[in-house]
C-alpha cells in the first residue's frame, strides 16, 4: 500500500500481536461509533494514525448536521493497557477493496494483527424491552470453532441480493481471510425507533462479550445506568401516551405496525431521547 495513504503513523518497533476492532459510523443505533468511543476511554487509548481519505471519498458536496459540517474520518487508536487496536471510520464511497486492505496495513504498521472484529447494528422490528441478541459471522470454520463458547446457539443464513454489494463488514472479513487473519463480525439487532439515537443495551451486550473474550475487568455500571435511564424515559412516554404504549405493546406481542405508526413511534422516541421533547 502506498506510503502516501498514511498520516502520522510511525513504523512499529514492538513485535506485540494485537486484536483489531473496526467500527463504522452511520450504522443502526450508531453501534460501531459508540462502542469504539467507549473503548477508547475505558482502555486508555491514544491516536496512532489516519488514512488519507482522498482516494476513497467524494468531496464534491458537503453534509451538515445541526449546523456543523461533517467530513469523512478514519482514525486508528491503540490501547495503553491491552493488546488492542481500534479503528473508527466512515464507510468509503470508492475502492472498497483497497480501503479495507489499507485499514489492515495501517494497523500492522503499529502491531501484528492476530484477529479482527467488526461491529454493526441491524434494524429490528422488536421492542426495546426484549433481550438483545449477539450474532456472529466468521471468516472460517476454524474461527467459528474457537469462539463456540461465546455463541448463543443461533445460526444465521443470509445471501446478498444479486443487485447489492455485501456489507462492508462482510467484505472486510473476506479481506482478512485472504491475509490469514481470523475475523468475526458482531451484529446486534437494534429496535428501529432507537436506530438514530443509540441503543445502550446493545452496546452493553458487545462490551460484555469483549470483557469475557479478553478477560477485561472493565466496570460497565455506567452503561447499565444509562440503559436504565433510557428505559425509564421511554416508560414515561408510554404512561403519558396510550397511543405510543399501544404501539410498543403490539411490538412486544410480535404484531406489525403500519408504516405511519412506525414513523410516529420513531419520531416520538427520537425527540424524547434526543432531549427535544
Amino acid at each position: 500500500m502506498s506510503e502516501a495513504l498514511f498520516s502520522a503513523l510511525p513504523k512499529r518497533a514492538e513485535p506485540e500481536s494485537v486484536s483489531l476492532v473496526v467500527g463504522w459510523r452511520g450504522d443502526s443505533g450508531r453501534l460501531g461509533a459508540r462502542v469504539i468511543d467507549y473503548l477508547t476511554r475505558k482502555l486508555e487509548c491514544r491516536e496512532r494514525g489516519k488514512l488519507s481519505l482522498e482516494p476513497f471519498f467524494s468531496f464534491d458536496g458537503v453534509n451538515v448536521e445541526n449546523n456543523v459540517v461533517q467530513f469523512p474520518e478514519n482514525t486508528l487508536y491503540a490501547s495503553t493497557k491491552h493488546a488492542m487496536l481500534l479503528c473508527l471510520s466512515d464507510p468509503p464511497q470508492y475502492e472498497w477493496y483497497n480501503f479495507l486492505n489499507a485499514i489492515i496495513d495501517c494497523a500492522e504498521r503499529v502491531s501484528r494483527v492476530q484477529a479482527l472484529y467488526t461491529l454493526g447494528g441491524m434494524v429490528s422490528l422488536s421492542a426495546h424491552t426484549e433481550a438483545r441478541e449477539l450474532f456472529m459471522v466468521f471468516n472460517s470454520e476454524k474461527t467459528k470453532r474457537s469462539l463456540a463458547a461465546y455463541q448463543q446457539g443461533r445460526n444465521m443464513d443470509y445471501q446478498s441480493p444479486l443487485d447489492q454489494k455485501p456489507t462492508l463488514s462482510s467484505f472486510l472479513l473476506w479481506v482478512a481471510q485472504r491475509r490469514n487473519i481470523p475475523g468475526v463480525s458482531l451484529w446486534v439487532p437494534v429496535p428501529f425507533y432507537l436506530a438514530t439515537v443509540g441503543d445502550t443495551r446493545a452496546e452493553k451486550m458487545v462490551m460484555t462479550f469483549f470483557g469475557q473474550r479478553f478477560k477485561w475487568s472493565i466496570d460497565l455500571s455506567d452503561l447499565e445506568r444509562e440503559a436504565g435511564r433510557q428505559h425509564d424515559r421511554i416508560a414515561r412516554v408510554r404512561s403519558d401516551s396510550e397511543e405510543i404504549d399501544d404501539y410498543i405493546n403490539r411490538l412486544e406481542c410480535h404484531r406489525d405496525l403500519t408504516e405511519e405508526e412506525n414513523l410516529k413511534l420513531l419520531k416520538t422516541i427520537e425527540e424524547v431521547l434526543s432531549g427535544n421533547e
